[in-house]
C-alpha cells in the first residue's frame, strides 16, 4: 500500500491503473475525498445543537451533551446486536430529542422534530462542503471507460441523505451507488463494510477484490482496512490542500454555519464571516482543525494501529 501526498498524484496513478485494465470498480470515500470540508465537522454539530436549543428553550451545552449521550446509547445498542458502533441518523436524532423532552412529546412529534433537525443539519453540511475539483479527472475518466464508481462513507447520515449533499455539489452524476455505514451497521474502519461490498450480491457488483480500487483520506479506514480484504487501496494525505482550506476559512471567508451558532436561524438565508465569532470561538475552531490534520497524518495512524495491536 502506497500513501499519496497529493490528490493530483493519486488521481494520475489511479487513471494509469484503469488504463492497464486493473480496475473493475472504483470505490471512493466521500467526506474529505469527493466532498471536502471547509472546516471541522464539529462546527456543524455545534450549530445544530444551538438551533435545537433555541427551538426547545434549553441551554446549548445541555443539548450538546444530550447528543453525545444519544450517540453513546445508540452505538452501544448496535454493538450489543453484533454491529459496529454506528447508528443511522433517524434513530440517533430521535433518541437525542427524547433525552431532551422526556414524555412531553408524543412519539410522532419526536419523529417529526428529529426529521426537522436532520434537515437543518443537512443544510448546514451543504454550506460547509465543497466539491473536490482535484478528483474530477478521475471521476470523468471512470465514466469514459465505463467503470462504475461507488461512494462509501463511515457516517451516521444514511445514503439517501448523503446523496442530497452530493447532488447539491453536482457530484452525484458520477456515482453509480452511494453506501453509508449507517445503512448496514458496519464500517470501513473495521473493514466489515468492504466484506459486504465484495459479496456476490454486494455493492461492488460481484467484482473480485483485486479489481476494486479504493481511494480516501483516512489511513486506516481507506488504506489498511480495504487492503486487508484484498482490495487495492490508495490512501491520500494532502496536507497542502488541507492547509489551504484552513487558511481560506480563517481569513474571513463567508461561512454560514458559524453565524448559526451565534444566532440560530434558517441556514439557507444567511451569509456571515468571522466578525460574528468571538476570538475564543475562532481559536477553538482553529485548534480543532489543526487536531484533525495531525490525527489524519500517516505517522499518527501508524502509531495508533501499533498501540491497538500491542
Amino acid at each position: 500500500m502506497k500513501t499519496y501526498y497529493s490528490w493530483s498524484c493519486a488521481v494520475r496513478a489511479a487513471i494509469r491503473s484503469m488504463d492497464r485494465g486493473d480496475v473493475g470498480v472504483l470505490s471512493l470515500d466521500i467526506f474529505d475525498t469527493i466532498l471536502l470540508r471547509t472546516t471541522d465537522p464539529e462546527l456543524v454539530i455545534d450549530a445544530t445543537s444551538h438551533w435545537l436549543a433555541q427551538c426547545l428553550g434549553l441551554s446549548a451545552s445541555d443539548v450538546r451533551s444530550a447528543r453525545n449521550r444519544a450517540w453513546s446509547l445508540e452505538s452501544a445498542t448496535a454493538v450489543s446486536k453484533g454491529h459496529d458502533p454506528e447508528t443511522p441518523a433517524e434513530a440517533y436524532f430521535r433518541t437525542w430529542i427524547r433525552l431532551l423532552v422526556g414524555e412531553r412529546l408524543s412519539a410522532e412529534d419526536i419523529a417529526e422534530a428529529a426529521n426537522d433537525t436532520i434537515a437543518y443539519e443537512i443544510e448546514l453540511e451543504k454550506r460547509c462542503l465543497i466539491a473536490n475539483a482535484a478528483i474530477l479527472p478521475l471521476l470523468k475518466a471512470a465514466r469514459t471507460r465505463g467503470i462504475p464508481v461507488v461512494g462509501v462513507s463511515d457516517m451516521y447520515l444514511e445514503s439517501s441523505r448523503i446523496k442530497q449533499l452530493l447532488e447539491h455539489h453536482d457530484m452525484m452524476e458520477f456515482l453509480s451507488q452511494v453506501v453509508s455505514s449507517a445503512d448496514f451497521g458496519f464500517q470501513k474502519r473495521t473493514g466489515k463494510i468492504f466484506g459486504i461490498g465484495l459479496a456476490d450480491t454486494g455493492f461492488y457488483q460481484g467484482v473480485e477484490a483485486p479489481k476494486v480500487l479504493h481511494l480516501g483520506d483516512d489511513m486506516t479506514a481507506d488504506g489498511i482496512m480495504p487492503m486487508r480484504t484484498g482490495i487495492k487501496s490508495m490512501p491520500v494525505y494532502d496536507v497542502t490542500a488541507m492547509k489551504s482550506r484552513n487558511r481560506s476559512f480563517y481569513l474571513r471567508r463567508d461561512h454560514n454555519a458559524a453565524l448559526a451558532i451565534a444566532n440560530p436561524v434558517d441556514p439557507s438565508t444567511v451569509t456571515i464571516d468571522h466578525d460574528g465569532m468571538s476570538s475564543m470561538d475562532a481559536a477553538k475552531l482553529k485548534m480543532r482543525s489543526i487536531r484533525r490534520m495531525i490525527l489524519k497524518s500517516p505517522r499518527v495512524e501508524a502509531l495508533k494501529n501499533f498501540v491497538r495491536a500491542a
